[in-house]
């Protein structure tokens, strides 16, 4: 880190990784993609195991316009082959095979109909606020019509939660095969780029190099394995929300995490346990992950870098610990697309601080050379995860 030190300073460094580093390096990993992905699903099943009758699954339902069953559907998956548009699909299936695509209850409509401008973040937020609406109304009063609509929202995340992980397995083994095949020719001056950037603190020894993956995928260690850096440094991975390589040891976590809300202590009070279903602290002694992050943050004095993680609101709870832990001397944020991004990035990582003197003195001016690297040429969105 580029601040003045002392020549014997000992520092470990951690570094969280969020989706923007698995979108850097090509993954379809986006909720935007995801989405997509759900929808041509649910319309290959309409097809093929519903006979164009009607589907439906806890986000969306597929039914025909028209009382009687619609033609077979000609050409239909060449046709989501060639869309990759969430909007186009809905009106070309609307419109051209007569089928009307629509919401399940629960999520409003912007969890399908603007799913290209919302990150993963957004999503676990916005199934809190939807829950923080629902114990408004009910207080201390709960009836049956709210219990059904606290049921129903809980049984939307868990469906999420279950077809994510067939998602990023699929990403995953796409990425297996590339890498077999070498087909990730450039990995070198990729992983180049960060360690020029990583090694650039003066004056201070790192014993550790922690990598906090916030990830479901295994995109880390195959390229760090091969780098200098990772050769020179000891090199640890924590999977915090879990891995789709091994989803029955470390199971993902998929929901929100700030139970420091005064909406969340509220709940807290309130004998209907099932408004917390999906916070994540509940799940993390599911592992050691945790208690195995707190320990490297016990340790000794550590840097942290924020590569491709929105550092939203959905995980304060666990980026406060981090942030705000006496052991943290500094925090860099790198950037994919310049001074905007990382002023956005400080927003949201102030909202993680109680004691704002000690945000501005660990919080690291922006950094031109700090950037994302991009494997691939489009520059991809950045999201969290």
């Amino acid at each position: 880190m580029e601040q003045e030190k002392n020549n014997n300073e000992v520092a470990n460094r951690l570094i969280i990784v969020g989706n923007g580093y698995d979108l850097a390096l090509g993954l379809k990993t986006s909720y935007h993609d995801f989405m997509l992905w759900l929808l041509k699903k649910g319309i290959i099943e309409f097809v093929e195991e519903f006979d164009c009758k009607h589907y439906e699954n806890p986000i969306f339902q597929i039914q025909p316009t028209l009382s009687n069953r619609p033609p077979f559907l000609k050409d239909y998956k060449k046709e989501l082959k060639n869309l990759s548009d969430f909007t186009s699909i809905i009106w070309k299936f609307q419109h051209v095979h007569k089928v009307i695509i629509s919401p399940e209850k629960g999520f409003p409509e912007s969890l399908i109909y603007e799913c290209s401008n919302k990150k993963w973040v957004d999503i676990e937020s916005l199934y809190f606020e939807r829950m923080e609406s629902l114990f408004g109304r009910i207080q201390n009063n709960l009836t049956k019509g709210e219990l059904s609509g606290i049921s129903s929202l809980n049984s939307q995340m868990e469906y999420l939660r279950v077809k994510l992980l067939d998602y990023i397995r699929e990403q995953q083994s796409v990425f297996s095969k590339n890498l077999e095949k070498s087909k990730y020719d450039k990995q070198e001056s990729f992983i180049r780029s960060f360690e020029e950037n990583l090694s650039k603190t003066k004056n201070v020894q790192v014993p550790i190099v922690m990598f906090l993956n916030f990830n479901y995928t295994n995109t880390i260690k195959p390229f760090f394995d091969i780098s200098e850096f990772g050769k020179h440094l000891k090199f640890k991975e924590i999977s915090i929300h879990g891995s789709t390589i091994e989803a029955d040891n470390n199971p993902i976590i998929f929901g929100y995490g700030d139970d420091t809300s005064k909406a969340y202590k509220e709940m807290e009070l309130h004998q209907e346990s099932t408004l917390r279903r999906y916070i994540k602290s509940f799940y993390y002694p599911d592992t050691h992950n945790y208690h195995n992050l707190l320990n490297f943050l016990n340790t000794d004095k550590y840097e942290v870098c924020i590569i491709g993680h929105s550092c939203g609101l959905s995980d304060k709870t666990l980026l406060k610990t981090i942030f705000e832990h006496e052991n943290c001397i500094s925090l860099k944020a790198y950037h994919y697309n310049g001074r905007n991004d990382h002023f956005n990035k400080r927003l949201e990582v102030s909202r993680h601080f109680d004691d704002k003197a000690k945000m501005r003195e660990r919080l690291l001016p922006f950094d031109e050379s700090a950037k994302i690297p991009q494997y691939i040429n489009e520059t991809p969105k950045n999201e969290s995860k």
